[in-house]
């Protein structure tokens, strides 16, 4: 995945856990912690871990 879009998808996935900790703050409070690690977890895997690709075979006869 090309960096910009990585920055871009990072970014997002930030932001709505913020809002969404934001929001459950307001009903529970206690879960905000878990929605802010999750989401922080999720952006930092996209950077951690490799994306898979495809092996080049030669072509069968």
């Amino acid at each position: 995945m090309p960096t910009n879009i990585k920055i871009i998808v990072s970014a997002l996935i930030v932001l709505a856990a913020l809002v969404a900790a934001y929001f459950e703050h307001q009903a529970a409070g206690s879960i905000k912690w878990f929605i802010i690690g999750l989401g922080l977890f999720m952006a930092g895997s996209l950077w951690i871990f490799p994306e898979p690709k495809k092996e080049a075979r030669p072509p069968e006869n």
